[in-house]
């Protein structure tokens, strides 16, 4: 196998095969690693979007609930910005 070695940022390494201009691999020209189908339904991607959204959300709500309750401050206005 011949290696080409590549330079860059004063570095050298064997080049990868990919980088040859001949290399002729299985992902050449090809839209999609996955065959065109999806790796995951939509559905999941729905329920991890929402999923993830109601978790953020719960979780920023519970966390301002908890600084109310241990501030001794309880309003909170755009001076707590500042």
């Amino acid at each position: 196998m011949d290696e080409r070695m590549c330079e860059r940022m004063g570095v050298t390494f064997v080049c990868p095969e990919s980088w040859n201009p001949v290399y002729e691999g299985e992902y050449i020209g090809k839209d999609s690693y996955f065959g065109g189908e999806s790796p995951l339904s939509k559905a999941v991607g729905y329920i991890v979007v929402i999923g993830f959204g109601a978790f953020f959300s719960l979780f920023t709500t519970l966390v301002v609930y908890i600084e109310k309750l241990f501030s001794g401050n309880a309003t909170i206005t755009s001076e707590h910005f500042k």
